[in-house]
């Protein structure tokens, strides 16, 4: 009978996010996260049911992203996208209060960091936090200017979009990738080469010449990263700066890229077995159901700057990577690693701690001794 008596009180807030979708249409979702802030906080039974709450400070909440999307009618990266527009970050759960309560892992802790979402908010007050966060960036004059065609500003806004990074973090990446383009640059037209590319991000370290001997490996693996992507709108014989932005997010910054492109080389001069420079989850399951290999990496298909896992078991994950960071960039199960061997170690059942090439022998190479520092 509880179950039946619920299903109305649903019904009514379903229907109140439909009058507000219909009716406001700048920045929709801080009105319907309000609303369904509310509604729970009048109907504390149906919380496992509305996916959010407000925390008892009234200026934070707790939420179930799947459960949200489920009765706003969108999609949970489309929320999570909002969630990052709108500058609600996830913090850590104070007190633990979450696991106190009966709630599971799906649930999180957020808090707008500009302060500016409140239990008792106005509509002006919600109007304020549109017009202050939601803003397309404006970099500096300099980038600005290069980004004047639209398409590739669009291309740019959408990347980072992807990226999910609060607005300020998102600025500096875009920053510090355009000044390491214009020295990779120089004084020669954007687009440029591939093998132009090479040779100039190259030359930024100082083992040139070990490094050239692996050019070959290097242009496989950055070009996979400019074809498995749809985005993609030059020829990979060419490299813009979106693209390199994009090798930024995925690799790392010129130097970073590099030994990072480096460590997933086998012997044989290619990837090792089980990383796939694809984003395709398909390829990943045939690999894994056709070879003895038990654990994949790869792009991932929905964030630019993270890799996926995927297990022979069936089990799959995600494994971040913080591109402004300088040493340990990955980050797998709360803890960050130097490179990828070292997390698909971990996660390989009954592995051994050795690394195995394509041809199943243990691999030797040297690559890791480099010294790739400025």
């Amino acid at each position: 009978m509880e179950t039946i008596n619920k299903k109305p009180l649903i019904d009514q807030l379903k229907t109140r996010i439909s009058i507000i979708k219909n009716e406001v249409h700048d920045h929709v979702f801080c009105y319907l996260l309000k609303c369904m802030l509310d509604f729970s906080d009048d109907h504390k039974e149906l919380v496992d049911q509305i996916g959010c709450f407000w925390h008892p400070d009234g200026s934070s909440f707790f939420h179930n992203t799947s459960t949200m999307a489920n009765v706003m009618g969108l999609k949970n990266n489309s929320i999570n996208k909002s969630f990052v527009t709108f500058n609600f970050n996830i913090e850590k759960d104070p007190q633990s209060k979450l696991s106190t309560m009966g709630f599971g892992e799906k649930w999180h802790y957020r808090k707008n960091s500009r302060g500016q979402f409140f239990k008792g908010m106005t509509e002006a007050d919600i109007l304020l936090i549109c017009e202050k966060t939601a803003a397309k960036p404006s970099y500096s004059e300099e980038i600005d200017l290069y980004l004047e065609n639209k398409s590739k500003k669009l291309e740019v806004l959408a990347l980072m979009e992807k990226s999910m990074f609060p607005q300020e973090i998102a600025m500096n990446i875009v920053t510090q990738a355009f000044s390491e383009w214009k020295q990779i640059v120089k004084n020669n037209s954007d687009p440029i080469s591939t093998n132009h590319f090479l040779v100039q991000i190259i030359s930024i370290g100082k083992h040139q010449k070990e490094i050239l001997s692996f050019s070959n490996y290097l242009n496989n693996i950055i070009t996979s990263i400019f074809q498995n992507n749809s985005m993609t709108s030059q020829s990979i014989l060419n490299i813009g700066f979106v693209d390199y932005l994009r090798l930024f997010l995925r690799f790392g910054g010129a130097i970073s890229s590099i030994k990072n492109i480096l460590s997933l080389q086998a012997e044989n001069n290619e990837c090792y077995s089980w990383f796939i420079p694809s984003h395709e989850r398909s390829l990943a399951k045939q690999v894994l159901q056709s070879s003895d290999i038990n654990a994949i990496i790869r792009f991932s298909s929905t964030n630019p700057c993270d890799f996926s896992y995927n297990l022979k078991s069936g089990e799959h994950g995600i494994i971040k990577f913080h591109c402004l960071k300088t040493e340990e960039q990955y980050e797998y199960n709360e803890s960050f690693y130097s490179d990828l061997p070292m997390i698909h170690r971990m996660i390989t059942p009954d592995n051994n701690e050795q690394i195995f090439d394509s041809g199943g022998s243990v691999s030797q190479t040297s690559l890791f001794d480099l010294d790739f520092s400025l």
